[in-house]
């Protein structure tokens, strides 16, 4: 695994200053799963169909928003969507409209855009911020399942709803 190379630069007060040059590396993270990799199905299925709890179980484990209000956020900006396509078909500037619905369009883009990039930065992966956008805008289901799997929020090999932040009580039997 490639390594990136911090240099450490120490000072003394002695006579005769010295320098002392200590290299730390710091690991740069993997990915767990390539970005079109379809070695889970089901995660990629639920990505595909149901991205709204998908996204709500990676926010609910990896940011800051619960389950319930992301998908309360997520029903929000569908009843802005539909707004948006109604307004669309009756509006009479057509480049105004136009370009309130490019913007309207482009909300989930951003969202992937940076949830992703706090992710290459929380697991220390190599960035590219041109290809994250790109994907994100082009790929969701692909981003989406690739993010889940990364911080492990559906069982492999199942679909299910339930909000995977919550944690199972256990006893000592």
């Amino acid at each position: 695994m490639p390594s990136r190379q911090k240099t450490v630069l120490v000072l003394s007060d002695e006579e005769a200053p010295a320098a002392t040059f200590a290299a730390t590396s710091e690991p740069i993270g993997e990915w767990k799963a390539p970005l079109f990799s379809l070695n889970d199905a089901n995660n990629f299925a639920m990505a595909l169909c149901c991205p709204a709890v998908t996204l709500a179980k990676i926010l609910s484990v990896f940011g800051p928003v619960p389950y319930a209000k992301t998908l309360l956020y997520f029903f929000v900006y569908l009843i802005i969507l539909m707004a948006s396509i109604v307004a669309l078909m009756q509006c009479p500037t057509l480049v105004f409209c136009i370009t309130m619905a490019v913007l309207v369009a482009l909300v989930p883009a951003l969202t992937l855009f940076n949830i992703r990039y706090a992710m290459r930065e929380h697991y220390k992966l190599p960035r590219s911020d041109c290809q994250d956008f790109c994907v994100a805008l082009l790929c969701y289901p692909f981003v989406l399942a690739q993010m889940s799997i990364q911080v492990d929020v559906n069982t492999p090999g199942q679909c299910d709803f339930s909000d995977s932040s919550t944690l199972i009580a256990y006893s000592n039997a």
